[in-house]
């Protein structure tokens, strides 16, 4: 619906399902990889920065290409998403249109509140695994 906001028909904005899609699909692999290689706590902070802009981004264009373009990556940075605010997201923003007519301002919050997450997860220390748990030289714990 927010493509046909833009003033998009029907079929346009089922397109930019799909497009979204292949976004969600290619980033569960993306993110899959991001953590194995670069830890969780570096993916959180990845995660929170590209969701964050990308709902930003998204509500800049007014062309069709560039929205198509900005929903993949939208649909990439969601694909880490954890399953309750997947779920409860479209209804705060369906709420949020019903009040004020309007999709961006929404997106446009959702994206800074994304964003300061980011920040805390960079300033935040990774967890340490116990010095307990590594074993000593002699072997034992």
């Amino acid at each position: 619906s927010f493509v046909q906001s833009r003033g998009f028909s029907v079929e346009e904005g089922a397109g930019a399902v799909s497009v979204y899609g292949i976004g969600v699909l290619a980033g569960r692999f993306i993110w899959g990889f991001t953590v194995m290689k670069g830890g969780l706590h570096r993916t959180l902070v990845a995660y929170a920065f590209l969701y964050g802009l990308s709902i930003i981004v998204f509500t800049l264009p007014h062309d069709l290409f560039a929205i198509y373009a900005t929903i993949v990556v939208l649909g990439v940075s969601i694909a880490g998403i954890n399953t309750f605010t997947a779920a409860t997201s479209p209804l705060i923003v369906a709420m949020a249109y019903d009040h004020t007519g309007k999709y961006a301002p929404t997106f446009v919050v959702w994206g800074i509140a994304c964003l300061v997450a980011g920040a805390c997860f960079l300033f935040s220390r990774p967890k340490r695994r116990s010095e307990a748990l590594v074993p000593t030289a002699s072997g034992s714990a």
